[in-house]
C-alpha cells in the first residue's frame, strides 16, 4: 500500500493521554452545548446568536483539535490551512483521513464519533423532556414557574 503511512513505533504515554484527552473535550463540549439548548427549549426560547455562534465554532475547534491528536501518531501531512478544510468538508476529509490512515480500526473511531454525537443528542432530548416535565409538575403544585412569559 503505497503513500500509506503506519502509526509510529515511539507512540507514547502522553501521545494516548492527548488523544484521550481531544475524545474528552469534544464529547464534553458535545454534551455541555447539548445541555444548553434543552435549557432554551424547556422555557420555549431559541438560542441566542451569541450561543450558536460559540457553540458551532466551538465545536469545530475541537473537532478540529480531536482530529489533529488522532494523526499525530501517523505524523499525517495536510494542506495548508486543515481547521479551515475541515470545517468546510469535515464530512468527506473525516471518513477519508481515518480510512486510509486506520482502515476499519478508522471506521470504527467514526462510527464511536458517531455514536457520541447522537448520545449528545439524545441526552439533549431526555433533559429538555425532563425539565419541561419539572416545570409543570412545580406548575401543578402551584409552585412558581420558571418561565418568562411574554407581556
Amino acid at each position: 500500500m503505497s503513500g500509506m503511512a503506519g502509526p509510529v513505533a515511539e507512540d507514547s504515554h502522553s501521545s494516548g493521554t492527548t488523544r484521550l484527552l481531544s475524545w474528552m473535550l469534544l464529547g464534553g463540549f458535545l454534551f455541555i452545548t447539548g445541555a444548553a439548548r434543552a435549557v432554551y427549549s424547556s422555557h420555549g426560547e431559541l438560542p441566542s446568536s451569541r450561543f450558536e455562534l460559540l457553540a458551532s465554532y466551538g465545536t469545530l475547534a475541537f473537532l478540529w483539535y480531536w482530529f489533529s491528536q488522532e494523526f499525530r501518531a501517523h505524523r499525517a501531512t495536510f494542506p495548508l490551512d486543515m481547521g479551515l478544510f475541515l470545517a468546510v468538508l469535515w464530512f468527506v476529509l473525516i471518513p477519508y483521513y481515518l480510512w486510509r490512515y486506520e482502515r476499519w480500526r478508522g471506521l470504527a473511531k467514526l462510527l464511536l464519533l458517531g455514536v457520541l454525537y447522537f448520545g449528545a443528542w439524545a441526552f439533549s432530548v431526555a433533559m429538555h423532556c425532563a425539565l419541561v416535565w419539572l416545570d409543570a409538575l412545580a406548575w401543578a403544585q402551584g409552585g412558581e414557574v420558571n418561565r418568562v412569559t411574554a407581556a
